[in-house]
């Protein structure tokens, strides 16, 4: 017996029925009119990203799992600090068990140059089903207009330096636009959580952030928090919807 699927017509994922769908499943937030600028490798990453830190001149937003105390690590704090001794808000959300290999040292020197540094979900050594509860996410969200983000870390391995087996091929994007705001959003909902206190960053000096290319994009809000996944419904989704190819980075 021969099973054969109709072959989806193209643009599925540019119609209303398609797109409230995936709001809907995925509590997907989404906006069009943005740009966005794909990163193949961890060289093309992170030196837009460092002048990007260089240009800030309002709030520093960033969210990482691992943060390593390397030659990446070190240009990523001197770069924060340089933009808080500048008067620029910079704040810093770190997954502690994702560091777990960092020295306190590496963010005692960002804190006192200036940085707010919070690490995700401290672990509790009397609920160890704690240290399941971690912070993946990756992003950085520059004065409220400009976000990076995307799989890589803070690390050398990560960078693509050198030729070392334990190097990781891993991309990244940077989007302009009003889905910037979304994930400044989450960046502040996280740091409120996590903290008990509001953000410190100065949210009433960013303009929201305008057009700035054709590109639709929709932000997934997948936090450990979740009862299900709402990112693996995405996932499905879109799969579901594909009518001419699935391609899959991992």
């Amino acid at each position: 017996m021969q099973f054969s699927r109709r072959k989806r017509r193209k643009g599925i994922f540019r119609t209303l029925r398609f797109s409230a769908r995936l709001r809907r499943n995925a509590e997907a937030v989404h906006s069009k009119g943005n740009r966005v600028v794909l990163f193949p490798n961890g060289g093309d990453f992170f030196p837009p990203l460092f002048q990007a830190f260089r240009s800030a001149v309002i709030s520093i937003c960033a969210e990482f799992y691992i943060i390593k105390n390397d030659d990446t690590g070190n240009a990523f704090a001197e770069a924060l600090i340089d933009a808080a001794h500048r008067g620029v808000d910079v704040s810093l959300i770190y997954d502690y068990i994702g560091c777990i290999d960092t020295p306190s040292s590496y963010f005692k020197r960002l804190e006192d140059g200036g940085v707010r540094c919070l690490p995700f979900n401290r672990p509790a050594f009397k609920r160890l089903h704690w240290l399941d509860i971690r912070d993946h996410r990756k992003v950085v969200v520059i004065d409220g207009k400009t976000a990076f983000l995307g799989s890589l870390n803070v690390g050398d391995e990560y960078a693509g330096y050198g030729e070392s087996p334990e190097r990781w091929r891993d991309v990244g994007i940077c989007i302009n636009g009003p889905a910037v705001g979304e994930l400044r959003n989450l960046f502040r909902r996280t740091w409120e959580k996590e903290s008990g206190r509001s953000t410190p960053d100065r949210p009433d000096h960013e303009s929201s952030p305008g057009d700035e290319g054709d590109a639709d994009v929709m932000i997934v809000n997948g936090t450990p928090h979740h009862t299900r996944s709402v990112i693996r419904s995405a996932f499905r989704l879109a799969m579901a919807g594909a009518s001419e190819s699935i391609r899959i980075i991992t």
